[in-house]
């Protein structure tokens, strides 16, 4: 069970920028008109995300993952600043359809494919798609072939990783091995699949640039071999994501340029003439718009340990906990509790959500006020990515109201239904996509 390592008073005490304050500010504001629990999105912390990208690898070709956070509103927005898009299935290709977003901004980043994602890949003609074993690559072969599709997306063969310090190692289920990649590379030719890219994933939340450069170096190797062997030319490189963004100690991507620099520094020491770059950001452009706000439901001691009840859990927007690995401070609305008198009077809290579900729990050791009341609101930053994605309607609790603020923080507007029903989006596929 995750323990937080600071309390809000020491994050606050350190936040130079009171960041978490003027967000405090915000989400104060917005419970006068709100009933919790919401998510907002901010636009201003999306583009400053975006803005590291331009800044420091301005010759990165982002392709956001929308597996992080597929809100409508953000991918319009991303849209409209000329953004590539990572998909993962049928239903994430569909869903960039139904926004105008043609097939020649996506790469189907997904290396195990079922049919209905064959299917929209090729008649929404995606750019490029993974793929890391031979069994696929006929799969694929066969698919077009028995559909009789004549368009060829470039097929990119995704390679294991070197990850250190990562929480998340994403090469425990896939990438082929430095060893296996010229064999794979050459049986795609032999197919007529197009193959032209090599790409990696170090791991989410990788702090160690190195990372980047091992896979890096294993990338290189593997294009000198099939060049000298096979005369096969790669023109892409796709280093994935694992950007950091810090969710425990409330900087978000406030302290992000030294990361940027390094890592821009590491690809300016090799060769990429005739190699186009691609990246998959996801959690470091979507993380840090969002902030949740909840209420305290329950507040009781069980055994000796402190317990306090919010009506959202690891059910709903705190999902990622479970499924993420994800680590989040927890902070008072209430401003009475960063007063000095606070100061050594917090008591260790487990914090846990609203469902009748024994695993619905958020945290251990939370220190918060010991005077913390029922309906004393709880909030924690940085919580966009992997969490009302992969929320829930369990024990019909409906996941939280989603708010946008635009990029002077001022709400734009509220909730639009995000519909990932298949069924439903398959009948998308009339739609027509001009490329």
């Amino acid at each position: 069970m995750y323990k937080p390592a600071f309390s809000y008073l020491e994050i606050t005490a350190n936040d130079k920028n009171n960041r978490i304050l003027k967000k405090r500010e915000i989400l104060e504001n917005l419970t006068k008109k709100h009933p919790t629990p919401f998510l907002i999105l901010q636009e201003s912390e999306i583009r400053k995300s975006l803005g590291y990208f331009r800044k420091y690898i301005p010759e990165i070709f982002i392709h956001y993952a929308i597996k992080s956070n597929a809100d409508t509103w953000i991918l319009d927005m991303l849209k409209d600043e000329n953004i590539c898009f990572d998909v993962a299935s049928a239903g994430e290709i569909s869903l960039l359809s139904r926004l105008k977003i043609p097939g020649s901004r996506m790469i189907l980043a997904n290396p195990i494919k079922n049919e209905q994602s064959l299917d929209f890949m090729f008649k929404k003609r995606v750019e490029s798609y993974t793929f890391d074993n031979e069994a696929e690559l006929l799969k694929i072969y066969n698919f077009k072939k028995n559909h009789n599709y004549h368009f060829t997306p470039k097929a990119v063969l995704r390679i294991k990783t070197y990850s250190v310090d990562v929480q998340t190692d994403l090469s425990l289920k896939f990438g082929c091995t430095v060893e296996e990649a010229p064999y794979l590379i050459k049986k795609a030719y032999d197919l007529g699949l197009q193959p032209g890219g090599l790409a990696f994933h170090v791991g989410t939340q990788s702090y160690l640039v190195n990372n980047y450069r091992k896979s890096l170096d294993d990338c290189f190797t593997i294009i000198r071999k099939v060049k000298k062997d096979y005369d096969i030319d790669i023109n892409l490189i796709d280093i994935g994501g694992g950007f950091p963004v810090d969710t425990e100690k409330g900087s978000g991507i406030d302290n992000l340029d030294g990361f940027f620099k390094e890592l821009r520094d590491v690809l300016q020491s090799y060769d990429f003439s005739g190699i186009n770059l691609y990246a998959e950001p996801g959690r470091v452009i979507s993380a840090s718009s969002g902030s949740l706000i909840t209420t305290i439901i329950g507040k009781k001691q069980r055994d000796g340990v402190n317990w306090l009840f919010l009506n959202d859990g690891v059910y709903g927007c705190y999902s990622g906990v479970v499924y993420d690995h994800a680590k989040f401070a927890f902070y008072p609305l209430d401003k009475k509790y960063y007063s000095p008198q606070y100061a050594g009077k917090l008591v260790p809290y487990t914090v846990a959500g609203p469902t009748c579900d024994s695993i619905d729990i958020i945290a251990e050791n939370v220190y918060l006020p010991a005077d913390i009341e029922i309906s004393d609101k709880i909030f924690s930053t940085d919580i966009g990515a992997y969490s009302i994605m992969s929320a829930t309607k369990f024990n019909g609790f409906q996941p939280a109201t989603v708010l946008y603020l635009n990029a002077k923080d001022k709400l734009e507007n509220v909730h639009i239904d995000i519909d990932f029903d298949i069924m439903k989006l398959i009948d998308d596929i009339t739609i027509s996509i001009i490329d």
